[in-house]
């Protein structure tokens, strides 16, 4: 786990993890490729869900974004006017990680 000392893009969202946030950091080589890539927690914590479920240690924002419409956004009420991101919809952050709504951003 890292603070941001500097402003950071998370991986999944493709929000900006702020200066002072705690924030996960995977480094590494894949494919013969290096990869450098950021999340917020819940983010983090999102992807692990996705990859423990799906047995996959290969993933894409997209892959855990259907994912997470399938599980949890397909009854929602508001799904059809909703314009939030499915990994900081405090709905989402609520089912799959048993956080309450006034803990999240």
């Amino acid at each position: 786990m890292y603070t941001a000392k500097k402003p950071h893009k998370c991986f999944l969202c493709d929000e900006q993890i702020c200066e002072g946030e705690k924030y996960e950091r995977y480094t590494g080589k894949y494919d013969g490729d290096f990869f450098d890539q950021c999340f917020h927690e819940d983010c983090a914590a999102l992807l692990y869900k996705f990859v423990i479920d799906q047995q996959e240690n290969e993933y894409s924002p997209d892959w855990v974004s259907d994912w997470l419409y399938e599980r949890v956004c397909y009854d929602c009420p508001q799904k059809d006017n909703c314009d939030k991101n499915v990994f900081r919809c405090r709905n989402v952050l609520k089912i799959m990680l048993e956080v309450l709504p006034d803990e999240v951003d």
